[in-house]
């Protein structure tokens, strides 16, 4: 989560590229991971709310069809 924070501090609101490396982490796979959390419902509330509080924060990226991957 520090790493996606530090990620829009520094690109400000857009979708993260699946192929994201930022800070030395695969960040682009994590956001993809926690999407495919939250439409399977498995991405608990408190998290949810926290990702939803940060600035430009998408469960769904632009583009991507609902429940698609």
């Amino acid at each position: 989560l520090r790493v996606l924070e530090s990620w829009v501090a520094v690109h400000g609101i857009g979708p993260v590229p699946r192929d994201a490396l930022f800070e030395g982490e695969r960040l682009g796979a994590w956001v993809r991971a926690i999407r495919k959390q939250y439409r399977y419902g498995r991405l608990s509330s408190e998290r949810s709310e926290v990702l939803e509080a940060l600035l430009g924060w998408a469960r769904q990226p632009p583009g991507e069809p609902a429940g698609g991957e």
